[in-house]
């Protein structure tokens, strides 16, 4: 459970970062 939630965590930081780094 929470390897599977950290991750998705993980992956929604990382893309919300990197959009806005993009943006």
């Amino acid at each position: 459970m929470v390897g599977p939630l950290f991750g998705h965590f993980t992956l929604t930081s990382i893309t919300q970062n990197g959009s806005g780094l993009n943006d």
